[in-house]
């Protein structure tokens, strides 16, 4: 068995030796190569590969697989052992990675070709901010409404790049600003990526040739493109050229002018609708008054109506005017006075007539104006008016002659002496045609009341007095006939009578009468009494005696 085994062994080994070496191999180091550079770089990197063949030799030849113009081989033939030269032309490539693969193949078919991987990558080089650009520019909108589409300003480098690594915060505001707008909306923006939005902005004023301005921390402002802001849609009126003051049937001058407004206050230039003018406040003397010419209206041009021959026929003050427009909101002008035309009185009135009044008694004051053909005061007259008394002149009394003032004269200081029915003033002056006023009447004077002949009690003492404690009366003066002597004001004075021992009546016991009554507010009894009244006397009248009362002492 032993022998067997030998046998085996023996038999082994010496097919070892006897075994034919097969083909040599192709080493090479390294098996992959990986390179990187930053872009924009010039360089060209040379490298090596070795090649080895384990102590034979081994011819070879070396090509890229796809010709890549950035690898380049030095030695693309040669025999082992050797170095296998080859360079990258890194300068113009973009930033990205590049791939390629050298093939070693023997010249001996039995060994096997060699692949080594190259890999090139090329970094971006991020270069730093240097100013900001609007890549949307903001475009023509409507007053109020959101420019679309939205702005977007991005962070550029030198040559114009965005900077996407730029994350900063970016601020728009107005800065060409022709219409006086305000920029609403959210005006600060973080950028992502290099880039800041900003949806929903939005200018109130309209105006051409808007321009706004980025800001951002550390770069220079940067300034968009001019754009325009058109009006909204037509909404209200409003006075433009207000109303002035002006003189009765005469123009209003300068013409008066109304704008049709967005929401905004923008001019509507939109509109070229019809506008109507009317009096609104009417301040005639004497209304009603009318807007001439009639039914007053104007078309719009670019949403100004203009109306240049408005006239009021009548005198008044505090006038204003509406205007309107179908299916938009009125506009109310400001107050303005309508005065008369100057020295063109042709007739007089009386403003104030004359009233009913008593004999010798001042009248209230009589006002005569001048007027012209419209019956507007003219208040450039200032000639002398005089009045007359009809039917009897003579019983006329007071300043009867008067310069007018404004138009207007005033006789504040007249009376007639002779009672009568059915008289009238008359008006005279040189320049104007006399005129009459209403009638009026001049009474008698009154009967005066009969006089005082006796006082009386008209609020008794109470039934009870405490001892020192205040109480009041009321005394009257009386005429034949029961009633008030209103005319009376003599001296009333009170007395104490009655079964008194000790103490009497104090406090104010003498008073004058007002309109024939004497009130005794603070009346006071200092001693005890039963059965006691007061005397009420006056010179020249029937005294009188109170009621009566008993004085008892406090508890």
């Amino acid at each position: 068995m032993l022998s067997v085994v030998l046998a085996l062994a023996f038999a082994c080994r010496l097919d070892k030796l006897l075994e034919t070496p097969g083909p040599p191999g192709l080493g090479v180091v390294p098996s992959r190569v990986a390179e990187s550079a930053p872009a924009g770089s010039d360089e060209v990197r040379p490298l090596a590969l070795t090649l080895s063949s384990g102590g034979s030799r081994v011819t070879w030849t070396a090509h890229t697989e796809t010709g890549a113009a950035w690898l380049e081989l030095t030695d693309d033939s040669g025999a082992t052992p050797d170095t296998l030269r080859f360079k990258l032309n890194i300068g113009g490539l973009d930033p990205g990675t590049y791939r390629e693969t050298i093939v070693v193949v023997p010249d001996d078919s039995s060994t096997a070709s060699v692949r080594v991987p190259v890999e090139l990558r090329i970094d971006p080089v991020t270069a730093p901010a240097t100013r900001l650009l609007f890549s949307t520019q903001p475009t023509v909108t409507t007053a109020g409404a959101a420019i679309t589409p939205a702005v977007q300003v991005r962070a550029a480098d030198a040559q114009g790049k965005t900077v996407t690594t730029f994350t900063g915060t970016v601020s728009l505001d107005i800065d060409a600003n022709p219409g006086g707008g305000t920029l609403a909306g959210n005006t600060n923006a973080s950028a992502v990526a290099g880039v800041a939005s900003f949806p929903g902005l939005s200018i109130n004023k309209s105006g051409s040739g808007y321009t706004l301005a980025a800001h951002a921390t550390g770069l220079p402002d940067e300034v968009s493109a001019p754009f325009a802001i058109n009006p909204g849609a037509p909404d209200h009126l409003t006075f433009t050229v207000e109303p002035s003051n002006t003189q009765v049937n005469q123009p209003i001058a300068p013409a008066v002018q109304v704008t049709m407004r967005d929401i905004n206050e923008n001019v509507a230039t939109s509109f070229t609708g019809t506008v109507v003018m009317a009096i609104d406040h009417d301040g005639s003397l004497v209304p009603p008054a009318t807007l001439a010419p009639a039914g007053t209206q104007r078309a719009a041009a670019a949403g100004v109506a203009t109306f240049e021959n408005l006239r009021i026929d009548k005198v008044g003050v505090g006038y204003t005017l509406v205007a309107s427009a179908t299916g938009y909101t009125d506009g109310l002008s400001g107050r303005f006075d309508v005065t008369p035309v100057a020295g063109s009185a042709t007739h007089q009135s009386f403003a104030t007539p004359p009233s009913d009044v008593e004999v010798n008694q001042v009248m209230s004051p009589v006002r005569v104006e001048a007027l012209d053909d419209n019956g507007a005061r003219v208040t450039g007259y200032t000639g002398t008016i005089t009045l007359a008394l009809a039917p009897n002149p003579a019983a006329l009394a007071g300043t009867t002659s008067a310069p007018a003032v404004n138009g207007l004269a005033t006789f504040a200081n007249l009376w007639v002496t002779q009672a009568g029915t059915g008289y009238v003033l008359t008006a005279h002056a040189a320049d104007l045609p006399d005129v009459t006023s209403p009638s009026f009447t001049v009474s008698a004077p009154p009967p005066p009341p009969p006089p005082a002949t006796h006082l009386d009690f008209t609020d008794q003492p109470p039934a009870v007095i405490v001892l020192r404690t205040t109480f009041s009366v009321t005394v009257t003066a009386l005429n034949d006939q029961g009633g008030v002597a209103t005319g009376y004001s003599g001296l009333v004075q009170l007395t104490l009578q009655g079964p008194i021992e000790l103490g009497g009546l104090e406090g104010t016991t003498q008073i004058n009468a007002v309109g024939g009554v004497a009130r005794f507010t603070n009346l006071r009894v200092t001693g005890l009494c039963v059965g006691c009244s007061l005397v009420a006397s006056s010179s020249g009248l029937t005294s009188a005696t109170s009621s009566q009362f008993n004085v008892v002492a406090g508890q």
